[in-house]
């Protein structure tokens, strides 16, 4: 009926492997069927990103999604 999509942003090489656990960790909780990742939002703005900073963020998403993926 409904689905649960969690907006999430998160700076990489900050915090990263606990943000990352606090991510999985809440969302197992929390029942979160989705989760949006945003890139260079608001307070984590850096400008504009060059191509090697996006893949930065990319490959960040990419770690993220692979543990999300074991929530289901």
């Amino acid at each position: 009926m409904y689905r649960y999509v969690l907006r999430f942003s998160m700076d990489p090489g900050f915090n990263e492997d606990e943000k990352l656990e606090g991510l999985i960790d809440f969302c197992s909780k929390a029942c979160i069927d989705e989760v949006m990742f945003f890139i260079n939002a608001e307070a984590l703005n850096r400008g504009h990103l060059t191509y090697e900073e996006t893949a930065e963020w990319i490959e960040m998403i990419k770690r993220a999604k692979r543990e999300l993926d074991k929530l289901g």
